[in-house]
């Protein structure tokens, strides 16, 4: 993160600008220790901690000396009264996926979740999403952490057994029907697992890496077909071989895709000779924010008028705005899951104005 944003200080500062890194250590009392020594020697605004204790830590240092503060923490129990969170938010996300799904005729949802509080905030998001573009939720189920009930939880989500049910007692009418469609009906009934819809055409797993493969292995065994149901998910479904998953090509998810973050990649692996951390977009971003706001009269403006600016400032990851209760909001993309790539089905916004699907 700090070899990010001395890039950024090289693309963007001019010589006015300073950049002064202070090492938290990861914890809240070198985090306070860090904010205090920042407001000692003058800084403007402080960029960080990342950890959301070590922002509370921060916070009432910052606020004493009048400094706004951009962590780079998504948990917005931490916004708000001069903290802006840049870390890229959930909300953001199934905003973005669930518009662009109900965009092309999906709007009868579904959720696979984990049971914690960014599984519950996650669905609670979704459901508003949905409803504001017609849409609902019928079915939502929770799995455990560790993945331990997620064969039952998934079975109760597809309703397998009452689909099952109505096959066998389907199968055993037309056994017993003389009529001449009958045996045709039952020869179509040969090797079909259920009969009957799952009562949602998109469903939505806001889980990344070895859970969701888990979970894409268990979605066909209860006939949640993907041809019929359309999977969308989130930023950390942007792993490389995911399509080799064959439940989940051709399912949507919302992530950063930008030439500018292709570009930042590029530099940053030919200057380090290595790939960035998937944090380190964030340090660059705030990095060159601050230098922006720092060109103004005066030494710059670093005030919640500023960093709240409507028109919003452009990223690695795109678009993104500051508002007035802390959180950050960006325009994202639309990927779909392809065997050996990800295709942009949506690309991110240029502005705000068009931010709608």
């Amino acid at each position: 993160m700090l070899r990010a944003a001395q890039l950024a200080l090289f693309d963007i500062a001019d010589n006015n600008f300073i950049l002064m890194p202070y090492d938290t250590g990861g914890n809240p009392k070198r985090a306070r220790e860090a904010a205090s020594g920042a407001a000692r020697d003058g800084a403007r605004l402080i960029l960080g901690p990342l950890f959301s204790d070590s922002v509370r830590a921060a916070t009432p240092i910052a606020r004493a000396a009048g400094i706004n503060l951009v962590p780079f923490s998504n948990n917005l129990a931490v916004a708000g009264n001069g903290i802006f969170i840049i870390g890229l938010m959930p909300s953001d996300q199934i905003n973005r996926v669930i518009r662009y799904a109900g965009s092309r005729g999906h709007l009868r949802f579904a959720a696979l979740a984990p049971d914690s509080a960014y599984g519950r905030q996650v669905v609670e998001d979704a459901k508003k999403a949905a409803s504001a573009i017609g849409g609902a939720f019928s079915h939502v189920e929770y799995f455990a952490a560790d993945g331990s009930d997620l064969d039952a939880t998934v079975r109760r989500l597809a309703r397998y057994d009452v689909r099952r049910n109505a096959l066998l007692s389907q199968r055993k009418t037309l056994k017993g029907d003389a009529r001449p469609g009958a045996a045709r009906q039952l020869a179509r009934l040969q090797g079909v697992e259920t009969i009957g819809e799952v009562g949602f055409d998109a469903l939505l797993v806001p889980v990344g890496g070895a859970r969701l493969k888990q979970i894409a292995a268990l979605l066909p065994f209860y006939d949640i077909e993907s041809s019929r149901t359309r999977l969308l998910g989130v930023s950390s479904w942007l792993t490389p071989g995911l399509g080799r998953e064959p439940p989940l090509v051709g399912a949507w998810f919302a992530a950063p895709r930008t030439e500018a973050g292709s570009d930042f990649d590029r530099r940053y692996r030919e200057l380090y000779g290595s790939a960035p951390h998937d944090l380190a977009a964030l340090a660059y971003d705030a990095t060159a924010l601050a230098a922006v706001l720092a060109r103004g009269a005066n030494g710059g403006d670093f005030s919640d008028i500023a960093l709240t600016s409507p028109n919003g400032f452009s990223g690695t990851a795109g678009i993104f705005r500051f508002q007035a209760n802390g959180q950050v909001q960006r325009g994202l993309a639309v990927l779909e899951v392809e065997p050996w790539r990800f295709r942009e089905v949506s690309p991110s916004p240029e502005t705000f104005e068009v931010m709608r699907n």
